[in-house]
């Protein structure tokens, strides 16, 4: 089957970026049209570069960039330098690449291919326009994305699929998967070229979101709460949030509200606090009444810092509490008041 080169958009970079769709065991493969050509990965179909030749002379690829060392994403790389012996271009990858993927490099005696090993933030300047090298690992340990911020666009390589598929045999990592997706979201990004599918040129904030919240659910078997309080327990605090925020209001329990109260109040995020605790504490929960005291005292309000643990403390004794609000009032001035408090008293003359 032969594929066929077409131009991704017409404006800024995305009018000289030429792709062939990836079918079968063959990736997308992404061409930059500049004075020379780079490929972002070469995909595992040799018919591919036969095509090329009537759009643009094939001398003319400078640099390959592999966005991971998949088959499908990589082996068209060694049919080029078969079938075109007397190439000259540089290949850029990480410097996790896999073994089998180095083991065939290294058997090409060539002084025209250079291989240039990546870590990750690095500037590179690819047929006319500068890129930000994201090492961005996850489907596989090696895995790295490409960015240009004049434009916002994204290569993506399988970093950003709604289905993360993690490679362990290459090292890949669920967890390493969620912390990249939580960089990529980070950028200003226009258009994403992924590594299989269809591109997108509107609306990137909002699959990044999608592709982020999926995966932090690949956390649970069960449910997306569950992958919030998992996330919690990993130390993702940050992933934890973002989906105890977009959580359907019928999963959104109390346990729910007052985990994500207690992110907030760590925040500092006093005002929101407040508004996801206030039914609870109308009902003088003791737990709301410590999130809240806390969250008072992290924003320097002592004085509701005070009655919040004051109230707390009303309904049961706590060591915890009595320290926090002995704080609040030594915080506030009172210091007098604060040595009265025996627990916070022994913690002063410890210090």
């Amino acid at each position: 089957m032969m594929q066929s080169w077409e131009r991704v958009g017409d404006e800024g970079l995305l009018k000289d970026i030429l792709f062939v769709e990836g079918y079968g065991n063959s990736s997308n493969v992404y061409l930059i049209n500049g004075d020379d050509i780079t490929l972002i990965d070469t995909g595992n179909d040799y018919t591919i570069f036969f095509e090329l030749q009537d759009k643009r002379n094939i001398y003319d690829i400078e640099n390959i960039f592999l966005t991971h060392s998949h088959n499908d994403h990589s082996l068209g790389l060694f049919e080029l330098l078969k079938r075109y012996d007397d190439l000259s271009f540089t290949v850029y990858l990480h410097e996790s690449v896999s073994d089998g993927l180095k083991k065939i490099l290294s058997r090409i005696k060539r002084d025209d291919i250079k291989v240039f090993e990546l870590r990750g933030g690095e500037t590179l300047s690819l047929s006319g326009y500068e890129f930000r090298v994201a090492y961005t690992p996850g489907h596989t340990i090696d895995s790295i994305s490409l960015y240009n911020e004049e434009f916002g666009v994204l290569f993506s390589g399988d970093s950003v699929v709604m289905n993360p598929v993690i490679d362990e045999r290459l090292g890949g990592k669920l967890t390493d998967y969620i912390i990249s997706v939580r960089f990529l979201r980070q950028l200003k990004v226009n258009a994403i070229l992924p590594g299989h599918g269809y591109i997108a040129k509107k609306d990137c904030d909002k699959i990044l979101d999608a592709v982020y919240l999926k995966a932090i659910g690949e956390l649970s078997d069960t449910s997306l709460k569950d992958a919030a309080f998992t996330a919690l327990r990993l130390g993702m605090v940050e992933e934890a949030e973002f989906v105890l925020e977009n959580l359907n209001e019928e999963f959104m329990d109390e346990e729910a509200v007052k985990a994500l109260a207690s992110i907030k109040a760590d925040k500092g995020d006093y005002d929101k606090v407040i508004e996801l605790l206030s039914p609870f504490i109308d009902q003088n929960d003791f737990q709301s009444l410590y999130i809240a005291g806390m969250a008072a005292l992290k924003v320097m309000n002592y004085d509701d810092s005070i009655n919040f643990f004051k109230k707390a403390l009303s309904i049961r004794e706590d060591r915890r509490i009595k320290i926090m609000l002995g704080t609040a009032l030594y915080e506030s001035g009172r210091v007098e008041d604060a040595l009265q408090i025996e627990e916070f008293k022994k913690v002063i003359q410890s210090l």
